[in-house]
């Protein structure tokens, strides 16, 4: 589990950018509780292959896996 949001030595956003700049084709699905607008659109314009809102649903979920499969 990592957070978005923690302030500090890094967040999950920095990490979201360090590993796609590690590897740009890697499919991050990116699970949080802060279900904003502005935080999907943040993590999927970075390059996140999904984002799933907690709690989790096991069909978005599942659905969310699958697309990210496929890319």
């Amino acid at each position: 589990d990592l957070s978005l949001t923690v302030s500090g030595e890094g967040d999950g956003i920095s990490v979201l950018k360090t590993l796609l700049g590690i590897d740009s084709r890697a499919r991050i699905i990116v699970i949080s509780g802060n279900s904003q607008g502005k935080v999907k659109a943040t993590v999927e314009a970075l390059g996140a292959a999904a984002f799933v809102s907690k709690p989790i649903d096991e069909a978005e979920f599942a659905a969310a896996v699958a697309a990210a499969t496929q890319l």
